[in-house]
C-alpha cells in the first residue's frame, strides 16, 4: 500500500482526510502535540483482511501497530509510537490506535 499513503508525504491532515469514513470513524489530530487518536468503525471483525476473529489471536495487533507506525513514519518524516487503544480480537467494538510523532 505504499503507493497510496506515499501520495501524502508531508500532509498527515491530507491522509487522515482519506483514510475518515474507510475503517476510521473518527479522527482526533492536535498539530501541535503531534498526536493522532484514530477511532475505527464499529465492527463484528478485525479491519485487517489477513485477520479473522474467530481464530487470529490478539498479539496480531502488534501487525497492524507496525503498520501504523510505517505508514506515518513515512508520510510525516517523523519517528512514531503508536498504542492500541482499542481492539476486536481483543474483545473490544472496533480497532483503534493513538499514534504520538516525535
Amino acid at each position: 500500500y505504499k503507493e497510496t499513503y506515499m501520495k501524502f508525504e508531508n500532509n498527515v491532515q491530507g491522509f487522515l482526510d482519506e483514510i475518515k469514513g474507510k475503517w476510521v470513524k473518527d479522527v482526533n489530530y492536535d498539530k501541535e502535540k503531534q498526536t493522532i487518536e484514530l477511532i475505527g468503525t464499529k465492527s463484528d471483525d478485525c479491519f485487517c483482511p489477513l485477520a479473522t476473529k474467530s481464530i487470529t489471536p490478539e498479539l496480531f495487533c502488534e501487525c497492524s501497530k507496525g503498520w501504523q507506525k510505517g505508514v506515518f513514519e513515512g508520510i510525516s518524516g517523523k519517528k512514531a509510537e503508536v498504542s492500541v487503544l482499542e481492539s476486536v480480537l481483543r474483545g473490544g467494538d472496533r480497532c483503534s490506535f493513538k499514534i504520538v510523532m516525535s
